[in-house]
């Protein structure tokens, strides 16, 4: 566990002090190798998806328990190294800061063309046309990515190292780009979507768990368990915990959400609520370390 939480805290100075730049991110090229095999693999049937999935997954899978491997070999410290290089490229918590903050700069000055473009940024989705429904989006996309960049790949770090944070991330990204509702991507995205659905699953409710403790806790587990047809769905699941923490109303329907507040002010309020997760959680994975440490001296 202390070696947990020094590579998480010099994984997250490096996301602030040297952030991941875009040229340099592998999630770019890998999403160039995910078309080059959803290219020559997508016929249209969950079986290619399967197949497609795979290939993607496992070739850089081996790459890293091999790599792992011999750094170890070698000597702990290079391992280490390794570990937290790999898990600096699936945690991205730069982006999602800086992509929701210009995206409420943009909201607070009336610049709806430019919040559409951060949106879309952030969350893939610019449909919106006004300033209620980017608003709206905007707080689900924060409330979901912190989940995708920050909690989930380190949940796998802490318990597979860099092969789990790099599946998950993986994952994510793949579900990301064969999980498009179309007839293109109907059948052979669903593998993706389903193991990304099942590596989040645990994660998405830590955080959402996560968002009740440090915000409005009654509020967020009501929304949460009026949300019992939506337990398998790790996005419904941290967005309804997420409003009810933030004092937002979250619909028993599947109707989409229109907010009545300073549309800025609510998606500032959900990025601060989501550093007070990442600080709860660090001080305790910090308590955590501290008790092991103290008790490995007083066996001594």
């Amino acid at each position: 566990m202390i070696e947990f939480l020094i590579a998480s805290l010099l994984v997250l100075a490096l996301d602030r002090l040297a952030p991941l730049q875009a040229d340099l991110d592998p999630s770019s090229w890998y999403r160039d190798w995910a078309d080059y095999i959803e290219q020559r693999f997508n016929t249209g049937t969950r079986e290619q998806g399967w197949a497609a999935l795979l290939l993607a997954l496992l070739p850089i899978t081996f790459a890293i328990l091999i790599g792992r491997y011999v750094l170890g070999e070698i000597g702990w410290l290079f391992r280490f190294i390794f570990d937290v290089v790999i898990l600096y490229f699936c945690v991205n918590l730069h982006r999602l800061n800086n992509q929701a903050t210009e995206l409420s700069n943009a909201l607070e000055n009336g610049r709806l063309l430019d919040a559409n473009e951060y949106l879309r940024q952030l969350s893939g989705n610019s449909s919106r046309e006004n300033e209620a429904e980017i608003s709206s989006a905007s707080v689900k996309a924060v409330l979901f990515e912190l989940n995708a960049t920050a909690i989930a790949p380190l949940f796998w770090f802490l318990f597979f190292g860099p092969v789990g944070a790099a599946v998950q991330r993986m994952s994510t990204v793949l579900d990301h780009i064969w999980g498009r509702d179309n007839e293109q991507f109907k059948e052979f995205g669903k593998p993706a979507i389903s193991v990304n659905k099942i590596l989040g699953w645990v994660p998405a409710r830590l955080t959402a768990l996560s968002y009740a403790i440090v915000g409005n806790f009654e509020e967020a587990i009501n929304n949460w368990m009026r949300r019992s047809d939506a337990w398998s769905d790790n996005r419904d699941t941290l967005q309804a915990a997420g409003f009810g923490a933030l004092h937002l109303q979250y619909p028993n329907g599947t109707e989409d959400i229109t907010l009545d507040k300073p549309a800025s002010g609510h998606v500032r309020q959900a990025l601060a609520l989501s550093w007070r997760v990442m600080f709860f959680w660090l001080t305790v994975v910090l308590l955590i370390s501290l008790s092991d440490f103290l008790g490995i001296f007083s066996g001594w």
